[in-house]
């Protein structure tokens, strides 16, 4: 429903809650044809087989505002690009569609139930792309019939945007990830730290050496998960009202790498 919606919230720390805040969100009206998601109809997936080439003058579509792109000084480049791009392909003739980020998502689904989808979707992130996760096309059959040349991209990123689609994506643009971690509270807790190279294993208490990943790193937050008696996560008494150590929590900030962190001692 359009209109304002309030959003009020507040916080647990040290067993105390804060005062409450409170946002306003001015909802706009849906647009003209807005399909619930419940009643929409599925739009068939792509095929990766390459269609016969085309002849004469070949357009494409360039769709932008599902992520960056859409700032005066990014579409600037981007029409930059369009018109350089045209001046040296003249049997293509390449459109740029920039669409509000409040709008994009609507919008781009109408086009792909209408059968009108773009060429090209982007720039954009796993978010995004995974609203539409049915709708891309396999990228390898292209990336083998014009010898595009791959090995700019480590092979680790490449594996990230495949899908049991296929390529869908390719990492030109990639945010930076960083852990940070407090070493004084590994010390304390008697944990090894984190490993500082990408395929190392880490070293559990009692020895045995394990991939890095989400589960270890969830069962090394609860190691460090503390309550008021001085009980981490994976004690059975442990007193989830009474946190007095929180261990893992993540950050994010505009044009900045995404930050996880481990060991911290309140949440703000």
């Amino acid at each position: 429903m359009p209109g304002e919606l309030q959003v009020q919230s507040k916080a647990r720390i040290n067993g105390e809650w804060t005062e409450s805040g409170a946002i306003t969100v001015n909802l706009p009206p849906r647009e003209v044809g807005y399909v619930p998601a419940s009643k929409r109809t599925p739009s068939p997936p792509p095929t990766a087989t390459l269609p016969p080439r085309a002849s004469g003058l070949v357009e494409i579509r360039w769709f932008v505002g599902l992520g960056a792109g859409v700032s005066p000084n990014q579409v600037a480049i981007e029409q930059r690009v369009v018109r350089q791009f045209n001046a040296t392909h003249p049997n293509i003739k390449l459109t740029l569609q920039v669409v509000e980020f409040n709008q994009s998502r609507s919008m781009l689904a109408d086009q792909f139930r209408s059968g009108k989808a773009p060429d090209i979707v982007g720039p954009m992130g796993w978010q995004a792309s995974n609203i539409f996760q049915n709708q891309w096309f396999d990228l390898s059959p292209l990336i083998v019939d014009t010898g595009y040349d791959t090995s700019a991209f480590k092979p680790q990123l490449m594996d990230m945007y495949k899908t049991d689609k296929g390529q869908i994506g390719l990492p030109f643009a990639v945010y930076p990830a960083a852990v940070f971690y407090n070493k004084s509270l590994f010390d304390k807790a008697h944990l090894n730290y984190p490993p500082h190279a990408y395929g190392d294993l880490y070293t559990m208490p009692d020895g045995s050496k394990v991939e890095w990943n989400w589960d270890t790193l969830t069962d090394v937050a609860r190691r460090l998960t503390l309550d008021s008696m001085g009980r981490n996560a994976t004690d059975p008494d442990f007193d989830s009202s009474h946190i007095v150590q929180y261990c893992f929590c993540t950050s994010m900030a505009v044009a900045q790498p995404s930050c996880l962190f481990l060991g911290s001692r309140q949440i703000v």
